[in-house]
């Protein structure tokens, strides 16, 4: 499956929306009106699950448990399946509470769950029309386990989208795929307790050594490093003003870092590997 990547910028964005701020409306699936597990939604997937809408005709099973168990976040969850050979794909879209921005940086998260033999990827796009794919940001592998994996990507907006879309493809005569918290929020640089000027990450360029220094007394931060592709390869929780990161064991190149708090980022730039 052909995977649309979009290189992340250097660049301080400031965006209208906090940090924090989910922007994936019902990311969870708890605003609906079953009262017992739904199975095979098809055209009744729009009205029984607020803010999410229907865009290919699979098979879409809204539930508090099956055989791989219950909900990662609150009571519902949902599944994807392809049972004796159906229609190939699942795909569905989520309201934005706002609108992209175009050319911003974002976080996708959600968890997902292998519950059934299949090889089943998942696609994340963004798009205009809750009925359409979009354009493709990430595709993320087949479950393995059947207990919830967290699954994260930082990527930048290719278009001002106003919804957020999953598509599951099932390989095979059965498949069975759970999903559930889907979040997005944009990775911008907040007014925090810390002021960017405060931090420093150097040198710019080096072997793969990159030293942190933080004011004192230092407060814990999220340090998290990622590819050009969005790919996050580093990542640890600090409170020493000055920390050492190490990023020799990974190929040469151009790197992106972000650094925050509780409270939101706080500086976020670019090193390389030589």
């Amino acid at each position: 499956m052909k995977k649309h990547y979009f290189l992340l910028i250097s660049a301080v964005v400031l965006f209208a929306s906090a940090p924090s701020q989910n922007l994936i409306l019902n990311g969870s699936f708890e605003n609906n009106t079953a009262t017992v597990n739904t199975m095979a939604l098809t055209t009744t997937w729009a009205t029984t699950v607020a803010n999410s809408f229907e865009v290919d005709g699979g098979q879409m099973d809204l539930i508090t448990s099956n055989n791989c168990g219950t909900a990662s976040d609150g009571n519902w969850f949902v599944t994807c399946s392809n049972v004796g050979g159906g229609w190939p794909y699942m795909a569905f879209s989520f309201k934005l509470s706002t609108t992209l921005i175009a050319g911003a940086q974002y976080t996708i998260t959600f968890d997902k769950r292998y519950c059934g033999p299949n090889s089943s990827p998942i696609d994340i796009g963004v798009s205009n029309d809750s009925t359409v794919m979009g354009t493709a940001v990430h595709t993320f592998a087949a479950p393995l386990s059947t207990t919830w994996a967290l699954e994260t990507y930082v990527f930048q907006a290719p278009l001002a989208a106003k919804y957020v879309t999953v598509n599951v493809g099932v390989a095979g005569g059965t498949g069975t795929v759970g999903l559930d918290k889907f979040s997005l929020t944009a990775m911008a640089t907040g007014v925090n307790e810390i002021s960017a000027g405060e931090i420093t990450v150097f040198p710019d360029a080096s072997a793969g050594l990159f030293t942190v220094t933080l004011p004192a007394p230092a407060n814990k931060m999220e340090i998290e490093i990622y590819t050009v592709t969005g790919e996050r390869v580093w990542n640890s929780t600090v409170e020493n003003t000055v920390s050492t990161i190490d990023m020799s064991k990974q190929a040469k190149g151009i790197y992106f870092y972000k650094i925050s708090t509780s409270n939101g980022i706080v500086k976020q730039g670019k090193i390389a590997i030589r």
